[in-house]
């Protein structure tokens, strides 16, 4: 049994967790998927990450997967707690010491967007803009190729795929928890 800690994306809170908590949950394992202050404009990243360590409490063998966002928030929680894993689930890859303000333009990410958009057909100025994604199949927020190259450069290794799009939490919960948990049985 694993005790999996679900750190949400930006502008979200834990509902959107719900059908891979469930599988999860359904498993026999042991959910932790806390809401980060997001509404809180004080609160910044040591705020999410104590927001995560107060969740998981005196939980050890860990596997902590970070969304979207929630990439920025990931490491410096398996820095402080007992984690096994740190799966990034379409994750924003920070290098050593990068703001997610800088990550957007240290990435690359805008001319990627604008080229996935271009051979999508998806007009200019079009606010439809999740966080990228580490990875899916499906081109639904940026380039696949980006998110390679992204991984690639930052990680070492070429990233794990899997079918959907940017949020596989609510659309394929089944084939992520299967993926954590041949993760964690892998260690």
């Amino acid at each position: 049994m694993i005790p999996p800690i679900l750190i949400h994306a930006a502008a979200v809170d834990s509902w959107y967790r719900e059908p891979l908590a469930a599988e999860l949950r359904d498993r026999g394992h042991e959910v932790v998927a806390p809401d980060l202050p997001c509404d809180d404009e004080s609160a910044g990243l040591a705020e999410y990450a104590d927001t995560v360590v107060e969740a998981i409490g005196n939980r050890t063998e860990l596997v902590v997967v970070a969304h979207s966002f929630g990439g920025f928030t990931g490491p410096p929680v398996c820095d402080r707690v007992s984690a096994d894993l740190l799966v990034m689930l379409q994750a924003q890859v920070p290098a050593p010491g990068e703001s997610p303000g800088h990550w957007w333009d240290n990435t690359g990410y805008g001319p990627a967007r604008q080229e996935s958009d271009r051979s999508r057909g998806v007009p200019e100025g079009t606010e439809e803009d999740p966080l990228p994604l580490v990875l899916t199949d499906t081109p639904a927020a940026l380039a696949s190729e980006f998110m390679r190259r992204m991984v690639a450069e930052r990680l070492g290794f070429q990233p794990d795929e899997m079918p959907g799009d940017h949020c596989p939490l609510l659309g394929h919960p089944e084939e992520l928890a299967d993926g954590l948990e041949a993760y964690r049985a892998a260690l």
